[in-house]
């Protein structure tokens, strides 16, 4: 037990601090979310739930020597792969999509991306230190983008942007700590912008054009008619010549419906989602 409060108090206080906000806060932004759909209150019971099991963790964690994680940075490596490949295969997600991020084991749903994440810190953190002030020379900095590029490519496959972002942030930041040439922070940033502009005209679809001029505009829609579908929150949006659709049945399988009203009236795409069907794009 004395060790146990031992480690207690060498924790960094406004680190506590700052979780115990943003849990809250986090609580509160659930709540106000589902408060209009029925059973709301399990959302905050299962995020309470994660909460618990997160501080179990952390404490484990800060019990274990961070230089015997990174040794293990082969399991990790492995992992990554395995949940990356298995979500592929097996996994569920917004159909109307096509991204298949959550694997469920009955009522329980993981992301495995989440997991990954962690994974991916500790083997780029390892990856780093080994090569620590040689990090300049063109090899390390190819097979350091190698790291970066294998869990990427198979996070796009799902698809899944969002996590695919956050993944370069963290490579971003890691690799810049690790005093990394300025220049070739610059260099990726004009590759990005370029690549960004390509995937604006030529491979972003409609729906996540939409999300993006939503981030920056969230009056952006020519229109917005909140409604229930059977039991779900639901909302009808109208940007230029193009309807979207948009419900949540469970946390983890949201659909966006993208069609032409001229071409479907909106009764008949309500009717679609009553039933649980949905159509391909028109």
């Amino acid at each position: 037990m004395g060790t146990f409060i031992n480690n207690i108090k060498k924790f960094d206080k406004i680190l506590i601090l700052l979780f115990v906000a943003a849990v809250t806060i986090g609580l509160v932004f659930i709540y106000s979310a589902t408060k209009s759909m029925n059973g709301n209150i399990k959302f905050i019971i299962v995020q309470s739930i994660g909460v618990f099991i997160g501080i179990i963790l952390m404490y484990i964690i800060t019990c274990i020597d961070y230089e015997d994680l990174a040794s293990l940075w082969k399991f990790f490596t492995g992992l990554s792969l395995f949940l990356l490949f298995l979500v592929l295969i097996i996994g569920i997600g917004a159909e109307s999509t096509g991204t298949k991020g959550w694997i469920r084991f009955g009522s329980i749903g993981i992301q495995p991306a989440e997991i990954v994440k962690i994974c991916f810190i500790l083997t780029l953190a390892k990856h780093l230190d080994t090569i620590k002030d040689d990090i300049n020379y063109i090899k390390n900095i190819f097979l350091l983008l190698c790291h970066l590029a294998i869990p990427l490519a198979l996070i796009l496959a799902q698809p899944d942007f969002g996590s695919a972002m956050v993944f370069v942030f963290i490579f971003v930041v890691m690799v810049f700590v690790a005093n990394i040439d300025w220049r070739y922070l610059i260099t990726a940033g004009i590759f990005s912008a370029i690549i960004a502009i390509v995937s604006w005209f030529f491979f972003l679809e409609s729906y996540q054009k939409q999300r993006i001029y939503a981030l920056f505009n969230p009056e952006s829609a020519d229109s917005c008619k909140e409604m229930k579908i059977k039991d779900w929150d639901s909302a009808l949006y109208e940007f230029d010549e193009l309807s979207y659709l948009c419900w949540t049945d469970t946390p983890e399988a949201s659909y966006v419906l993208e069609y032409n009203p001229d071409a479907i009236p909106d009764e008949e795409i309500l009717k679609m989602a009553e039933s649980a069907e949905v159509p391909e794009k028109q």
